[in-house]
């Protein structure tokens, strides 16, 4: 059954989930607004809805979960932050690179060292 107009539903913005991987085991796990990453290619923000992607990373590169727990806007504001490195979240360096996927809402980063910052 459809909500009618009068009905208050909450809506929310959905975020993808942000893993950090190595052979040590999972560094980070969870909800975030936009996962920040450096490829060979270049640089790379992954929000909620990108496509299927794998991409290799470079080596000293640092990838950032923006926005963790901070109920910030998502969208492109959460793109500026995670590029710039703003605003609340997480971040490590990839100390000897590693891999991107993208699979749904899932982004996983998979490093052989990491370190967080």
């Amino acid at each position: 059954m459809l909500p009618s107009p009068g009905d208050e539903t909450e809506t929310r913005e959905v975020q993808v989930i942000g893993r950090l991987v190595t052979p040590d085991g999972v560094l980070f796990e969870g909800e975030t607004d936009a996962v920040a990453v450096r490829t060979v290619d270049g640089d790379a923000t992954f929000l909620s809805g990108h496509i299927p992607l794998v991409a290799a990373l470079v080596p000293g590169g640092t990838v950032v979960f923006s926005g963790i727990g901070a109920g910030s806007s998502g969208g492109e504001d959460a793109a500026a932050g995670a590029v710039s490195g703003s605003g609340s979240g997480r971040s490590a360096v990839l100390e000897q690179g590693g891999f991107v996927e993208v699979d749904g809402e899932v982004v996983t980063v998979s490093a052989p060292v990491a370190a967080q910052l």
